[in-house]
């Protein structure tokens, strides 16, 4: 999604450039970097730390809203089952926010469920629930 390129495709670059991690996780990505191998893609700016167990910090999800408020984009990382114990790895591409005064929420395109949608309520009841990594992207090349 975030590199325009069909879902196809994308996998043949991926699978030919080395971007799966192998043994375990053999669908895992091993990089958020398309751009090494997609001349269009936007490149990384930033990657925040991960919160799996605890909310995202509030300094980090207001730079996530003012990002998307200013026409960047960026990957989230979330839980696709928040309601258990486990952390279950997920990734959303985040295309826009909304909302001020610390009940921002984000749009998000999410490829498990074929739609957009906002990040809360689906992923957790609030923003700093629902994201437990951020990765920056910049304008495209």
């Amino acid at each position: 999604m975030l590199s325009g390129v069909d879902p196809i495709a994308m996998n043949r670059a991926m699978i030919a450039n080395g971007a799966y991690q192998a043994g375990g996780c053999p669908a895992c990505a091993a990089t958020f970097d398309i751009a090494r191998f997609m001349a269009h893609a936007p490149p990384i700016l930033d990657v925040t730390n991960s919160y799996p167990y605890a909310p995202f910090p509030a300094a980090s999800s207001r730079r996530l809203v003012d990002h998307l408020k200013a026409g960047g984009v960026a990957v989230c990382e979330v839980d696709i089952n928040p309601n258990n114990a486990t952390h279950d790895q997920h990734f959303v591409l985040a295309v826009s926010a909304f909302g001020s005064g610390g009940v921002d929420n984000v749009v998000i395109n999410d490829p498990w469920f074929a739609d957009q949608s906002t990040i809360a309520p689906r992923y957790g009841l609030t923003l700093a629930r629902a994201l437990v990594r951020v990765i920056f992207y910049g304008d495209r090349r």
